[in-house]
């Protein structure tokens, strides 16, 4: 799981070179939602709904490109809105994905892409702070921007089957299988905006030496 100061390290710097502001926002988007980054690479635009309302924004992920078969509501917190709408920018008119490939016509770029991003953020982080120090001798996986989300929803005060319905974890007792089909859109929605909240307040107030060379501000 991310410190406090790995996550401004990280937030601050991801979107920087060498990595592209594109991909840095498809993993930005790992650590606003927990949701899994080979999933958020191949994101649809027309998966996002509602972008420029806070109070209805989400991402449907369907059936077909779910990892347990299960379409998944995922709500837009600010900040997930902010780098959704970013991306659909840059993404510009002639693709359908969120994130095209740069280099394949017609196709979005790979959950690889973002493990390789990670990989060259790590190697790019220096050792000026105890957090870029930390990063560097065990570099973090996009799989640990998931972790992190569940980590911290669960230390913010939310039960675990809210932080369950955030992940997308299919209940396997047999209430939840059969009886219990509650989608917990309005926990996920709670959940995910305290986490945005609780992030834009972390990247505010770090101290100046932890955020120094990487800027100043949420964007």
């Amino acid at each position: 799981m991310l410190s406090d100061e790995e996550v401004v390290l990280f937030w601050h710097g991801i979107v920087r070179p060498p990595v592209s502001r594109r991909v840095g926002l498809a993993l930005r988007i790992a650590l606003l939602t927990g949701a899994r980054v080979s999933e958020i690479a191949q994101a649809e635009r027309r998966e996002f709904t509602h972008i420029e309302d806070p109070e209805r924004a989400a991402w449907v992920l369907p059936t077909a490109r779910s990892k347990n078969g299960c379409s998944h509501f995922t709500p837009l917190s600010e900040l997930a809105r902010k780098a959704v709408s970013e991306a659909i920018v840059l993404s510009g008119d002639a693709s359908q994905f969120l994130f095209p490939s740069p280099s394949v016509s017609s196709k979005p770029i790979t959950g690889h892409a973002l493990s390789v991003a990670m990989q060259r953020f790590g190697g790019n982080v220096g050792s000026a702070s105890e957090a870029s120090r930390s990063w560097a001798s065990e570099l973090p996986s996009p799989h640990d921007l998931r972790r992190t989300v569940a980590t911290r929803l669960a230390g913010l005060g939310y039960p675990a089957e809210d932080v369950s319905a955030v992940l997308n974890h299919k209940r396997r007792d047999v209430t939840g299988r059969h009886y219990d089909l509650y989608d917990r859109a309005k926990e996920k929605r709670r959940a995910l905006n305290s986490w945005s909240d609780a992030l834009t307040e972390l990247v505010r107030t770090a101290s100046p030496p932890l955020a120094a060379n990487v800027g100043n501000g949420v964007d």
